[in-house]
């Protein structure tokens, strides 16, 4: 019988422009997604994911059965995208429909198995490493000083770990007008999250007593990526922290929040992390989202 995916990998490869965490066009957050990448190679891709300028892009190549999908900013390659998985699997699933009884992306830090949810928009969900809480810190002056001259009420901050290489810095502040008014400095901030030995920096709010609902900013100069509109993985990494705030406050904890981002650059939109513990620990996190297209074009 012939195999249906293999007429795929002869073709010249196809890029797609999705809008990730968002129903809306022009909103959410850029993802650029080469399909049948097999042909080029690492440095290609880098140059290519440069040339996009989209936070992440996206490269998918098909080996027989399997996918295999590799993430770049413009300055570096990264193991992991939240968003940019969603934009590969809405890719995948447009090009191979039913194909494949299920979408499993092969990456550098283990397959990703991610799940429709929702045709209509459509959704994707899939599970993610469980963040753990490395350290509740004192604010930090050196970092805080470089996003905003004004006088925020920063409460509290947390080095967090994903499980995705370097750590980051999460940060509350009082409410979401202060959130809306960080003007960050950073070529400063650069500095500061490398002398810590930082990926990112995830400034948010909490917009609820139940900590349902979230708003919140990501800053990642030093991997290319100033501010990103609507960040996945500081999402789940905000997970062990709304678990750890509930546990402390004696409140229950949501089995879902979402996390409402991008207004301060005019991108909005929203991600949704599901929540599975216990009494004792976080069991399992999952990140969802929805995206819609923008364009696509052959490559020759």
């Amino acid at each position: 019988m012939n195999n249906p995916i293999k007429s795929f990998q002869k073709e010249a490869y196809q890029v797609f422009h999705i809008n990730v965490f968002t129903q809306k066009k022009y909103s959410g957050n850029s993802a650029t997604v080469v399909w049948r990448s097999n042909e080029l190679c690492e440095q290609q891709m880098q140059l290519l994911a440069r040339e996009f300028n989209t936070p992440e892009s996206i490269f998918v190549s098909l080996v027989n059965d399997d996918l295999f999908v590799r993430f770049f900013t413009p300055t570096q390659e990264v193991s992991s995208c939240g968003h940019g998985t969603i934009a590969a699997a809405y890719v995948a699933k447009k090009m191979l429909g039913n194909i494949l009884p299920s979408l499993v992306f092969n990456t550098v830090k283990g397959n990703i198995k991610v799940n429709e949810i929702d045709e209509k928009y459509p959704e994707f969900k899939f599970e993610a490493l469980v963040p753990i809480i490395e350290a509740c810190i004192e604010i930090p002056k050196n970092i805080t000083d470089t996003l905003t001259k004004s006088n925020i009420d920063f409460m509290e901050a947390y080095i967090v770990n994903t499980g995705l290489g370097k750590n980051r810095l999460l940060l509350r502040c009082k409410n979401v007008s202060q959130l809306l008014s960080l003007c960050p400095n950073f070529s400063l901030l650069l500095i500061g999250l490398s002398r810590l030995n930082l990926c990112s920096i995830f400034v948010f709010s909490l917009d609820n007593k139940k900590c349902s609902k979230v708003s919140g900013r990501m800053f990642a100069p030093n991997i290319g990526i100033n501010e990103d509109p609507v960040n996945g993985n500081s999402s789940v990494a905000l997970a062990c922290v709304i678990y750890h705030l509930c546990k402390r406050n004696e409140i229950q904890c949501p089995t879902k929040f979402d996390v409402y981002q991008g207004k301060a650059v005019n991108r909005e939109g929203k991600t949704s992390i599901h929540l599975h513990y216990d009494a004792n620990a976080i069991r399992k996190v999952e990140l969802s989202g929805t995206a819609v297209e923008l364009f696509t074009y052959n490559s020759s």
